[in-house]
């Protein structure tokens, strides 16, 4: 595909940034605005790491690591550590920002009616080279009041939590093991370039059980997947979170059936 001729990552580039974020652990970046950072998704994916069959828990880490100088939205499950690797969730502070980005575009949405769609254009420029930019909502009402942040936190969480579940489904389902030999050498290609699009359905349907049996609704899933789609211009990032196939057709589709899980989910609770 051409997206993932355009956005493979040379080896020699993302190991620098695997080695220095081994080195530095999961050190949070500098203190932003929110609540909602790298420490949050790591409470989370250790929480997901428990929905994950026994047998499969020595062969992922329970905790992530940041890519703290990464700017570009990044989530992919890498090996890592000697002599005994052992694969690992790394994201960058680009994935953090993009989610804080959303889900307080999202959250303000609730207010000022077409403020995510007019913030997602400001996407619109990739950010491989540069960084994402800031969220303008000057002019919007309660931007910070108290039911927006909390708004916005709960976005924030559905969609790291589902994003890594899926991530981790890849895993669970042999996905990883299976385009191992496509994941390394000179360039290391998204998942997401890789596996077909019944595969993805398969992880993100498995993914999304395991984030609600962690307590995290599917909306978070839905608006990521619906926010890239709304960006003019397919960004070569998005191969991190959705295949370049998924167009809006498949989108709605999935939508759905993530919606019929949540209900029987729910039901199931009751009885």
């Amino acid at each position: 595909m051409k997206s993932v001729a355009r956005f493979c990552l040379s080896v020699s580039a993302l190991g620098a940034l695997l080695l220095s974020a081994s080195l530095l652990g999961a050190e949070a970046p500098e203190a932003a605005p929110y609540d909602t950072g790298f420490e949050t998704i790591a409470s989370i994916t250790a929480a997901l790491h428990h929905t994950l069959e026994l047998s499969q828990r020595s062969g992922l880490r329970p905790s992530p690591i940041l890519l703290e100088n990464f700017p570009i939205p990044y989530l992919q499950t890498q090996k890592s550590g000697a002599p005994h690797p052992i694969r690992t969730v790394y994201i960058s502070s680009g994935f953090v920002n993009l989610l804080n980005f959303i889900s307080h575009a999202k959250a303000i949405d609730g207010l000022s009616r077409g403020f995510l769609t007019k913030s997602l254009r400001n996407l619109s420029t990739d950010v491989q080279d540069g960084r994402l930019p800031e969220l303008h909502a000057e002019a919007a009402r309660n931007v910070r009041s108290f039911e927006t942040m909390n708004r916005q936190a709960s976005y924030f969480n559905q969609m790291a939590g589902a994003l890594v579940a899926v991530d981790m489904a890849h895993f669970s389902l042999g996905h990883y093991q299976k385009y191992a030999g496509q994941l390394t050498g000179n360039h290391s290609a998204p998942i997401n370039s890789l596996v077909s699009l019944a595969e993805w359905r398969e992880a993100v349907m498995l993914g999304a059980s395991r984030a609600l049996d962690c307590g995290l609704a599917v909306d978070g899933l839905k608006l990521i997947f619906e926010s890239i789609l709304k960006i003019p211009g397919r960004q070569s990032w998005s191969l991190f979170f959705m295949p370049e196939e998924a167009d809006a057709r498949e989108i709605s589709r999935m939508s759905r059936e993530l919606d019929q899980m949540q209900n029987r989910a729910l039901l199931s609770s009751v009885h």
